[in-house]
């Protein structure tokens, strides 16, 4: 039985933060209606997170317009080069530039929250976009941002706080085409208001988002005779309830903001699978429900301050903490209906850490265009999992099926250190350069009290150049050093037994590396927008299961090691043209679009070469806006291709068909009832697209042993919305 391991919350925060202020700012004094940066302008409100790299942005005017905004997972969905993983409509886990999800990171409100993911990754379907002020892609890492993610990190920025009182709402409602709780319904609010001296805004959400799967298996020998098929029908009636606050505080010159959050997700979960002999004959039936609740909460505290026209501070602290509990219970019967038998699992996560940090920036020159900044951040983390399963006979015998990485308790800490430097070299040349330095000091303990302990350290340069060619084409290069940390679940020095062979954790495992370079090009017209960005990637030290050439008795031992090198490629295109530019009639026509392409190479440890697991080779995504003049009425459309895509495992390999979606959707404005009110009707997924794969397992040999199709849908979805301003 595997040990438990006991919860170690974090006491509370244990680094102040540094505020680089005098006091004599906090006496009494003229109040300014909007703090200043050193340039005499707003302050921004994520000044932490400023990049000098051109990046992929959508704001909310933007996403507002285009079909789909259930969820924000649905709107970054839309965005250059971005895939999800699961069937049509669940849209949760990002994935960027053709990597799998454990090389991109989401950052909201400048903050990496803790997830529930063993691969670093959050469920971006937990969050709504109503809370949303802008999206961006961080493509190129500089020194001001976090090294880990090799794909790249996907940001999402608040609204800010308005200036006059004001109130939106939002209701939705509506149905799916499949499952029996077909019924979909939310409702999402924002309030804000601010004065000279104090401001505030809060954002609720509660929405019932059921999901229903219906996904057909059929198995092969390796002959091509049919072996088995396997039905089965899934409903997660999901339900989130999520509190966001940003109180702040406004002298001259400077704010401090209270943002505290609290995300509440109910993920039950039902499933019904069947499976059926070559002949038709029922073999087994298995049935399965899960009740899953993960709450995040959490809080920071954000101060800028401005020190006359060449000097600002910003700086945060903040506490963070995820926690998950899960109950699973499987009951499996034989085809003539008697048991055969129960597996229960009981799992408790949590990932908590608190985190300083602090950047300062000196402008110099004539125009204050020119900048240094430079900083730090710490962050403590403890994450744990105590995960119990148990296999139980007709008979009322047990048998203890919990796996070596089901428990382990990791702590880390992380010290980062930085500086960035933007330059403008003439009129139309700007240069960028940064070193960040990272260390992390990490401990893995496994379920039987195994430990382990490995110290790392990384120095990561960026320099990016820009060329203004003409007022609306510029031309851009950057190259830089990114890593990727290693998932939870592979740090602790655990030992399970896995498909005939025995496979180990490794807590001295390093972070995957890239080298990264960027060649691009902007034209930024009045009505038109158009990019091509040319990238190249050379990753070292991916971590895989690989085989350490031991044995215990007679099974092969693996390992997870820094075993695989290779190169990623592509292009990356995007386009929009607003209707000023084409006949008079379509006037208020937009069009838009992006597409990417990738080709990459994986060379593993045995020196086999294979593209990098789940790596589309495009994903493609286009729509189309037109307004009506007559009556404000819109119309949108908007079309996602992802491309065929390969996955790879040491006895198995996986192949997933292209797909493609179409999703419709008309609004008309309610004008009469005041700004910013509007109906909307959504037609999402009306092609009912497809997820198709195939997998080939294979012998300890290397000989085929059985081919699986499997195809999986979730149907269509048609929602009504009421959107309105007070």
């Amino acid at each position: 039985m595997a040990l438990k391991l006991r919860t170690r919350r974090l006491s509370g925060l244990a680094v102040p933060l540094l505020l680089a202020t005098p006091a004599a700012v906090w006496a009494e004094q003229p109040m300014s209606v909007a703090p200043l940066d050193i340039t005499g302008v707003a302050v921004p409100d994520n000044p932490l997170s400023v990049p000098p790299v051109p990046t992929p942005a959508l704001d909310r005017g933007t996403f507002q317009k285009r079909p789909g905004r259930r969820r924000l997972g649905d709107v970054i969905n839309r965005m250059p080069g971005v895939f999800v993983g699961g069937p049509p409509g669940e849209n949760k886990d990002i994935r960027l530039r053709g990597l799998d999800k454990e090389f991109t990171r989401f950052e909201l409100d400048n903050v990496q929250l803790p997830g529930g993911g063993e691969k670093r990754e959050f469920q971006v379907n937990r969050l709504s976009p109503f809370a949303i002020g802008e999206i961006r892609i961080q493509r190129q890492t500089t020194a001001l941002e976090e090294s880990d993610g090799i794909a790249g990190r996907v940001l999402a920025d608040l609204r800010a706080i308005p200036d006059d009182l004001r109130t939106d709402f939002r209701v939705l409602g509506g149905a799916a085409s499949e499952g029996d709780e077909q019924g979909l319904y939310g409702a999402n609010l924002a309030v804000g208001d601010r004065n000279e001296r104090f401001g505030g805004q809060l954002f609720l959400d509660l929405t019932h988002n059921p999901l229903h799967k219906d996904k057909t298996k059929r198995k092969f020998e390796a002959d091509g005779s049919l072996k088995e098929v396997e039905r089965q029908e899934e409903d997660k009636p999901n339900v989130t309830a999520n509190v966001i606050g940003d109180l702040a505080g406004y002298y001259q010159g400077g704010s401090v903001h209270f943002k505290p959050m609290y995300l509440h997700l109910d993920e039950d979960k039902d499933k019904l699978k069947k499976k059926f002999k070559a002949d038709g004959s029922l073999k087994e039936r298995e049935a399965e429900t899960e009740e899953k609740i993960q709450e995040t909460l959490g809080a920071k505290v954000e101060h800028k301050h401005t020190f006359g026209p060449r000097v600002s501070v910003a700086s945060e602290v903040g506490y963070y903490e995820t926690t998950e509990d899960k109950e699973k219970i499987k009951i499996k019967r034989k085809g003539d209906g008697s048991l055969k038998e129960r597996e229960v699992e009981d799992e408790d996560k949590e990932d908590a850490f608190w985190m300083a940090r602090s950047r300062m920036t000196l402008r110099y020159g004539e125009q204050l265009t020119n900048n240094v900044s430079f900083g730090f951040k710490l962050r403590q983390r403890d994450r744990f999992k105590d995960k119990t399963k148990t296999k139980i006979k007709p008979d009322g015998s047990t048998d203890d099926a919990t796996e070596g990485k089901d428990n382990y308790d990791i702590d880390a800490e992380y010290v980062a250190g930085f500086a960035q430097a933007s330059h403008q070299l003439t009129t139309r040349w700007t240069a960028s350069a940064g070193l960040r330095y990272e260390r992390v000091e990490r401990t893995g303990v496994s379920g039987d009290g195994r430990k382990g302990s490995a110290a790392f350290e990384d120095f990561n340069p960026n320099v990016h150049l820009r060329f203004q060619a003409t007022p609306e084409l510029a031309l851009f290069a950057s190259a830089s050093r990114s890593l990727n940390r290693p998932k939870f679940d592979t740090l602790a020095p655990f030992t399970e037994e896995k498909g005939g062979r025995l496979v180990r954790g490794n807590p001295e495992l390093e972070p995957a590396t890239s080298r990264n370079l960027d060649i691009g090009a902007e034209w930024q017209g009045t009505h038109t927008r158009t990019a091509v960005t040319v990238f190249h990637k050379e990753i070292s030290d991916v971590i895989e299961e690989a085989d350490t050439g031991r044995s215990v008795g007679g099974k092969n031992i693996f390992k997870v090691q820094n075993v695989g090198d290779g190169d990623l490629q592509g292009i990356e295109l995007e386009h929009r043209l607003d209707g000023v530019l084409v006949a008079d009639a379509l006037q208020g026509l937009e069009l838009w679009g992006n597409a990417s392409f990738f080709d990459g190479e994986l060379t593993d440890r045995s020196g086999k070469t294979r593209p990098f697991n789940e790596q589309p080779d495009s994903v493609i995504n286009a729509g189309a806006n037109y307004r009506l003049a007559s009556t404000g009425t819109r119309f949108s459309v908007a079309y996602k291709r992802i491309g065929e895509l390969e996955k790879a495992k040491v006895d198995e390999e996986e192949t997933e068909d292209d797909r493609t979606s179409v999703d419709l959707s008309v609004a008309q404005p309610l004008s009469g009832l005041g700004e910013g009110w509007r109906v909307t009707f959504d037609a999402l997924n009306v092609t009912d697209a497809e997820k198709d794969k195939t997998k080939r397992k294979f012998e300890p040999d290397g000989s085929l042993k059985e081919i699986e199709r499997e195809t999986e849908t979730t149907g269509r979805v048609f929602l009504l919305s009421l959107e309105g301003r007070f």
